[in-house]
């Protein structure tokens, strides 16, 4: 009997949005270097070839896709070889691990600001009777605001609130995953950087003399070759470092918290053990990439899977699916805190073995700061509540409108106060 092949999935389709793994496992089975004739793009999926490509230095589309706005100049993350080795080093000791945990105060303050009152306002509802267990939608209530106020602060501007700035989050990111070139996406992520440039241009300007040590101050003291940064430049170093540590991380927390409701068993272990938290976290970064796929232009003579690509083609990185290739990771659809094949330690630094912070030359700048927040956030929570559940009736769905960003919208839990 003949067993006819599967079609390559749809990426765009709200099907494969809502359960890609399904598609994902397609393309790496039948199809790991396929040419997507709708997209353009070239779609590479296996683990070794996703890392290969990653570990390559160049910066790829980046500047098309997401650096021309956020600023006007060239992104340090879209440049190649020693001019992006270089501008990197201007930013990585500010969120190196060391220099992270002089903000560990202020993070752990900001998860209690949240979630004190969802606290003491749920321990009132139930003791009145209103509920049996306490709720709270732990992405609109807290996630979605949570890594914005931390951003704020640690960069200490002048926003009141995180709304704008979410805004300029979700609009920055899908613009790095447009790869469509989708015009109402386009739009957005123009009128966010008109909006952050209105705002963040007076606030460089008036540190320019001083003498603070907040990022921004530092970077106008900061010199290349004995030159200051322009305005611009300075300006797209802060845009970077808000995704470095805003949006993604609030994604990815919204992430970890619905694989410990949906995993009663992860969620005891972690509760006898704060100690395997680095495994929740490892494994959660491993089983949900945020940013599904990066892009990269082939360079001269690229060849992978055996198949010639002509240089300047474009390349989809496909992290989630090499996530999940079983050829590097056991039984991959398994969310396993305990499994032998991802070293914990090594998952937010540059020898992680999971793809969900990118590898190589571009690895994400804001990994120990992701860590640190979604690390304390777990640990604010739990310390208050127990058994939590995904609330009765209610069904976890990806945003359907973003096939480039994978998240969660809302996450409505209930749980036991202790």
């Amino acid at each position: 009997m003949t067993v006819s092949t599967p079609a390559p999935p749809d990426l765009l389709s709200q099907g494969h949005i809502a359960d890609p793994w399904p598609g994902l496992a397609v393309l790496r089975d039948h199809y790991p270097v396929h040419f997507d004739e709708g997209l353009g793009v070239w779609l590479i999926s296996r683990y070794e070839d996703v890392r290969r490509l990653a570990n390559l230095d160049i910066g790829g589309l980046a500047q098309e896709l997401l650096g021309q706005y956020l600023a006007d100049t060239q992104a340090f993350f879209a440049m190649d070889g020693i001019d992006h080795r270089r501008r990197r080093a201007l930013v990585t000791p500010v969120l190196a691990r060391s220099s992270v945990q002089r903000f560990a105060d202020q993070v752990d303050k900001h998860a209690h600001a949240l979630l004190d009152p969802i606290f003491e306002r749920e321990r009132a509802a139930v003791k009145a009777g209103e509920r049996d267990r306490a709720e709270i939608d732990f992405v609109t209530e807290f996630t979605a605001s949570f890594s914005a106020n931390v951003m704020i602060q640690i960069l200490d501007l002048p926003i009141p609130d995180h709304t704008r700035m979410s805004a300029w989050f979700a609009a920055w990111i899908n613009a790095e995953g447009n790869i469509t070139g989708d015009s109402e996406i386009i739009a957005k992520a123009q009128q966010a950087k008109a909006e952050f440039s209105e705002l963040i241009l007076p606030v460089i300007q008036e540190r320019r003399n001083g003498t603070g040590e907040d990022l921004i101050t530092r970077l106008c003291r900061a010199e290349l070759d004995g030159i200051s940064l322009s305005d611009a430049e300075i300006q797209s170093f802060v845009a970077t470092m808000f995704l470095a540590g805003g949006e993604t991380t609030d994604h990815q927390l919204g992430w970890v918290m619905h694989e410990l409701a949906v995993n009663p068993d992860v969620q005891h272990a972690l509760a006898a053990d704060r100690g395997l938290m680095a495994n929740v976290l490892a494994e959660s970064m491993r089983f949900h990439a945020i940013i599904p796929f990066g892009s990269r232009p082939a360079p001269a003579g690229f060849e992978v899977g055996g198949v010639h690509i002509e240089e300047g083609a474009q390349l989809a990185v496909m992290y989630a699916a090499a996530n999940h290739d079983p050829r590097r990771f056991e039984n991959p659809d398994t969310f396993d805190i305990h499994r032998a094949d991802l070293d914990p330690s090594k998952a937010f630094n540059g020898a992680a073995q999971h793809l969900g912070f990118g590898s190589g030359p571009h690895f994400c700048i804001g990994s120990h700061l992701t860590k640190a927040e979604m690390e304390t956030a777990l640990n604010v929570f739990l310390e208050h509540a127990h058994d939590v559940r995904i609330a009765d009736g209610f069904e976890p769905t990806p945003n359907p409108e973003s096939p480039f960003v994978r998240s969660l919208p809302s996450l409505k839990l209930s749980f036991e106060l202790t």
